[in-house]
């Protein structure tokens, strides 16, 4: 995962207020290609995972293991939203925007 530099780009969101989306670049390593030379549509949730980590420690301040340690909290994933333009190989970076 590379961190972009930049906290996150604010625009407005459905319920009328704000949000911060924060784009993370995520390397597509060996550990997620199939056997047909590609990542599988079921492997993307754990790329998209580092930038969920990214969005909490960059843009919300704390991290998921502070949370759990200093309040006993854990998170779920509540909605998730993928759009494929092609196939992701190994040796891509992919651009996740969490927002």
């Amino acid at each position: 995962m590379k961190n972009t530099g930049e906290c996150g780009k604010v625009f407005p969101a459905k319920n009328g207020g704000y949000a911060v989306q924060k784009v993370t670049v995520v390397h597509v390593g060996k550990e997620h290609i199939d056997q047909y030379g590609h990542v599988n549509y079921k492997n993307f949730p754990m790329l998209l995972e580092a930038g969920q980590d990214d969005y909490m420690a960059n843009v919300v301040g704390v991290d998921f293991e502070k949370i759990e340690r200093e309040w006993g909290l854990r998170s779920f994933v509540r909605a998730m939203h993928m759009e494929y333009a092609g196939q992701a190989r190994e040796g891509d970076d992919l651009h996740v925007h969490t927002s």
